[in-house]
């Protein structure tokens, strides 16, 4: 047992010696795979890489073509539109992956020499593997060994045998190390092999797939998705220019599509670019098929052997060039279609934007047609109301009247022209109106009682009102006010200016003060002269007297009142008795007392006053009797205050 020692140790150093050749040859090998080799095919990968993203690029800008259909027309359009551009995506990728099988083939061929130190390397490392594995093995037999002698051994050799175990334990440790450090070479060189080259590139292809799932499943013909009609037609100006706007833009967008230098033509153009080289590679295998083809006649077996392997090689790679020769001109051909569809579209297009123009013309025209109408009637209604109407007052009436109406149909006709969509323009009005309402009430009222005041029994300037409590005349009649000259009678019944202005608001007529105004086309009032009469009067006397002196003042001023009389006759249509001085015999407090009415004209009324109290104290002065029969003084009053 104590011979084992120096064996143990000998056999220690000559794995430690093996372990570290095989570390600094997996170190060598790690920096010989570390180096960079640069990739034969990596232009052409950039290349396929290049064409299927401008195919999606293209693709994408085709299919945000939806908003294009306006009519039954541009769903058909839309629908080849659809068809032709999943054909060339899907053609371009089915090329895609044929040349990324087609460069790993080639670069299978032309790497030979990089194959074999791979499969060398590969060899080296299973052998190592191996090598590893079988130590690892043994030394595992001889600590179980050691484990069943120790389980028997007497106290003397237990050290012995612990210290045997103790080194055969860490030569197991270092062999295990061997042999992970393998096994994780290995996996890297896998895994290096899997992402090199057209590995990397058929992966790349598939994310790109996997960016647009959409194109590449089957869609029923049926289906839900096509984009919706607009069934209803713009009538309004706004939603056909609106619409205008929409046709200029999506005719500019399909005629960059179609054009000779559009994405499409491009992208026709880079296929068949990249067709030239896979014809000349197609060519270039033919040539050395029939080549090989000449050398079958031989006898050797090894050469037959060799032609046999270089035409299956020659056949595979030609179904691959082929495959991707046949894609290629299949999406040339519905990049073709595609434009030649865009550009039949763009005919609809036009025809529909020569449409929507005329219908924009006829309706401006339509609405030009009718306010000229309306502007033509409203100045023959001004015509004929200075010709025919004669009173400025209902003149006035009538021009605020055709101004109105005018305005209120020539609003109606242009919003009737530039919207069509009244259900929801109601709604709006609606929502408008009952916030004015609510905010401008007073306005309201005020405009509502403009049209009371100039109506035919309403209020005109020069106009004598009492409204409120305030008697004026009437200076000023508008929309939302009307203006009135203050009117007070310092002394006696006579109302004089007293230099203020009152402005009332026109819907003071819906409150419950009375407005008190003339009767339309009359200025003239009743006034009272009051006298006390005595017992012993000669009642007949006195009445003759006092009303002949009446009389003979308003015999100056009656033409004037009786022709206010008539025209009053003729506005309100009822017979009247005409305005006349007459006297009424009474009893009051007092006594007896004589009352002589009369009417007077407002404007002249202190005149008329002053005249007849003037001629009835020169009339009792000269008589004795008259004297006689009046107690008192006369007192003349107004009927009801003006």
């Amino acid at each position: 047992m104590e011979s084992m020692g120096p064996k143990l140790g000998k056999r220690l150093r000559i794995y430690a010696a093996s372990g570290l050749a095989a570390l600094l040859g997996l170190a060598a090998l790690g920096s010989l795979s570390a180096a960079p080799a640069p990739s034969a095919g990596e232009a052409e990968q950039q290349a396929v890489l290049k064409h299927l993203n401008d195919a999606l690029t293209w693709y994408r800008s085709v299919q945000a073509g939806d908003h294009w259909v306006f009519q039954p027309s541009d769903e058909f359009f839309w629908g080849n539109q659809h068809a032709l551009a999943n054909q060339a995506l899907q053609e371009a990728f089915l090329w895609g992956e044929a040349e990324a099988q087609a460069l790993a083939a080639e670069e299978g061929a032309a790497g030979g020499r990089t194959n074999a130190t791979a499969t060398a390397t590969e060899k080296r490392l299973a052998e190592w593997a191996e090598t590893t594995a079988a130590q690892v093995r043994e030394i595992q037999a001889q600590i179980a060994a050691l484990s069943v002698r120790m389980r028997v051994a007497t106290p003397e050799q237990m050290p012995a045998l612990t210290a045997q175990r103790e080194a055969l334990q860490g030569e197991f440790d270092l062999q295990s190390a061997y042999q992970e450090s393998i096994q994780k070479y290995g996996t890297l060189l896998s895994g290096s092999d899997e992402t090199s080259g057209s590995a990397t590139l058929t992966a790349r292809i598939n994310i790109l797939k996997r960016s647009l799932p959409q194109a590449f499943t089957p869609v029923p013909a049926n289906s839900a998705g096509k984009p919706a009609i607009d069934a209803a037609p713009a009538k309004g100006i706004v939603q056909q220019v609106a619409l205008l706007i929409t046709l200029t833009r999506d005719r500019h967008q399909l005629a960059v599509l179609g054009e000779a230098t559009g994405p499409t033509a491009k992208l026709k153009l880079e296929a068949d670019s990249l067709a030239s080289p896979l014809r000349e590679w197609r060519d270039r295998i033919m040539q050395e098929g029939s080549g090989a083809s000449g050398r079958i006649s031989t006898d050797d077996l090894s050469a037959l052997g060799t032609t046999r392997r270089t035409l299956e090689s020659l056949a595979a790679q030609f179904k691959l060039v082929a495959t991707g020769l046949l894609a290629l001109r299949q999406e040339s051909i519905a990049l073709e279609q595609s434009r030649d569809n865009v550009r039949e579209w763009r005919t609809s297009f036009d025809r529909r934007y020569d449409e929507v123009v005329r219908e924009l013309l006829g309706r401006a025209l339509m609405i030009g047609v009718f306010l000229f109408l309306l502007a033509l009637g409203s100045e023959i209604w001004r015509r004929a109301t200075f010709r025919y109407v004669s009173d400025l007052r209902r003149r006035r009436q009538f021009l605020i009247m055709r101004r109105f109406t005018t305005g209120i149909l020539m609003s109606i006709v242009v919003i009737l022209g530039l919207v069509s969509n009244f259900g929801s323009l109601a709604t709006y009005a609606g929502l408008i109106t009952a916030g004015v309402a609510v905010a401008l009430q007073s306005v309201i009222l005020s405009l509502a009682g403009y049209f009371l005041l100039i109506g035919r029994y309403g209020i005109r300037v020069g106009d004598r009102v009492t409204v409120a409590g305030v008697t004026g005349d009437v200076i000023d009649v508008g929309p939302v006010r009307f203006y009135m000259m203050e009117l007070a009678a310092s002394t006696g019944i006579v109302l004089q200016p007293t230099g203020r202005l009152i402005v009332l608001p026109n819907s003071v007529l819906f409150n419950t003060t009375p407005l008190y105004k003339q009767i339309p086309g009359t200025d003239y009032a009743w006034h009272t002269m009051a006298v006390a009469l005595t017992p012993e009067a000669d009642q007949a006397l006195v009445e003759a007297k006092l009303l002949g002196v009446v009389n003979a003042v308003y015999s100056e001023y009656r033409p004037s009142l009786e022709r206010q009389h008539d025209n009053v006759e003729r506005l309100i249509d009822v017979r009247l008795d005409v305005p006349k001085p007459v006297a009424h015999l009474g009893y009051v407090d007092s006594g007896l007392e004589l009352v002589v009415r009369y009417p007077v004209d407002l404007h002249r009324m202190a005149e008329m006053d002053e005249a007849i109290s003037r001629q009835v104290q020169q009339a009792i002065a000269a008589d004795p009797k008259l004297q006689q029969g009046i107690s008192g003084t006369p007192h003349i009053r107004a009927a009801i205050k003006t």
